[in-house]
């Protein structure tokens, strides 16, 4: 209808449209057809190509898929082997196989003549003597013996120990006794009543003089009663003994010929030129002391030792110091 206007309207001066030939109308048809047979033929090629590339894919797929599989099953085995190894490491490690034996050598082939020797040898076993009934008592009695040895050393050192202790405790109460210091009369009067030791006051002043207290005799030489020390000479067995910067209360030991235990002087009270203190002796001590004094001034030879202690506080003459009791 189209073609019809347009033949129309290319013909305005109304004249007839052209009649197509026949031949005009099959050439056409013929190259419709053979664009057709192309355009056909192309769809075949391409839907061929296609079938086939999807066939190569799916044999490449199932390949993959195969090989996949095959490698999934080796590394399965793979493991399980492993696991075996460990598990027998671990059964190695608890319970590790025990050493080979050593190889056993073969015994040596004796000759006949050394075979006999050998079985000699070992059928002769020399039996012990049979000890007499007098060993076995002089046995029973060593074994007596030896056990109360035994039970007399350690007697022995039972009473060593014991008699080792008794000393040390004597000593540790000597040395509380010697240690003791009284800083005033009461507590020197408290040390007296023990009975232990004799005690003498004195009180020096700063001089030249030499002063009995007790066994012993003092002289003052200088005090400090800012800082609360002195000077002194001791005269103990006519031998001079210098004392100085001593503290208040600071105890001085020394030993005379005639005693085992030391002497004690100590001064409680200082003021300027003046001190006040006492001497410390052992009973004993003083005893000996007397007897010697007495026997050598032609007196009796008993000694102060059985004089109460009032006696013994009061041998020193009254001018040249007083004693605890006065």
């Amino acid at each position: 209808m189209t073609d019809q206007n347009d033949r129309f309207n290319s013909n305005p001066h109304g004249s007839e449209p052209e009649i197509e030939a026949p031949e005009d109308r099959r050439a056409a048809g013929t190259r419709v057809n053979q664009g057709l047979l192309v355009c056909a033929a192309v769809l075949i090629a391409v839907v061929l190509v296609g079938l086939g590339y999807a066939a190569h894919e799916t044999r490449g797929m199932s390949r993959l898929t195969e090989a996949n599989t095959q490698l999934g099953t080796e590394l399965t085995e793979a493991q399980n082997q492993l696991t075996a190894l460990k598990t027998k490491l671990a059964a190695l490690e608890k319970n590790p196989p025990a050493p080979a034996p050593a190889p056993v050598k073969p015994a040596p082939v004796l000759k006949p003549r050394l075979r006999r020797h050998f079985a000699r040898r070992l059928a002769y076993r020399p039996q012990k003597p049979a000890v007499p009934e007098w060993g076995k008592k002089i046995q029973k009695q060593l074994t007596e013996q030896g056990i109360e040895i035994a039970s007399t050393k350690q007697d022995l050192t039972n009473a060593r120990a014991s008699l080792q202790s008794s000393l040390a405790d004597q000593a540790n109460s000597i040395n509380g006794l010697s240690g003791a210091i009284a800083h005033n009369h009461q507590q020197l009067v408290a040390l007296e009543r023990l009975g232990e030791r004799d005690y003498y006051e004195f009180d020096l002043q700063k001089s030249k003089r030499f002063q009995r207290a007790g066994p012993i005799s003092l002289e003052l030489r200088h005090t400090n009663a800012k800082h609360q020390n002195y000077n002194m000479i001791l005269l103990v067995d006519d031998q001079k003994l210098i004392k100085k910067n001593v503290d208040l209360y600071e105890p001085v030991s020394f030993e005379m010929d005639r005693s085992p235990v030391p002497l004690q002087l100590v001064v409680n009270r200082i003021s300027k030129n003046h001190v006040h203190g006492y001497v410390s002796a052992p009973k004993q001590q003083m005893a000996r002391v007397a007897t010697s004094s007495n026997s050598g001034n032609g007196g009796p030879t008993t000694g102060t030792s059985n004089l109460p202690p009032s006696v013994s506080l009061s041998s020193a003459p009254p001018d040249m110091g007083t004693s605890s009791h006065e």
